[in-house]
């Protein structure tokens, strides 16, 4: 199982015989990433990694409806020292 926090779609992934220019555009991809994450939804963002990454998507069911805190709390972390860094 892939353990990156995208992980691999089955479209990501060139299918036999295909054609190159039929295969899905990194930067394309990329992009469409870039604009998810200025646009300041983050629900998109979760949904997207859930749908690619199956450990991202048990990790949400977990702890969807938990606070930052809790979950830190959850990993013997401390939110006051991790908050920072993600401003």
């Amino acid at each position: 199982m892939p353990s990156s926090l995208f992980g691999t779609s089955p479209a990501a992934q060139p299918q036999q015989g295909q054609a190159p220019s039929q295969q899905p555009n990194m930067a394309q991809q990329v992009a469409q990433l870039r604009e998810m994450f200025n646009g300041k939804n983050p629900q998109a963002v979760m949904q997207l990694f859930a749908q690619r990454n199956p450990q991202f998507a048990q990790f949400m069911q977990m702890y969807g409806n938990s606070t930052p805190e809790q979950v830190c709390a959850a990993y013997g972390l401390d939110w006051r020292q991790i908050a920072p860094l993600l401003r």
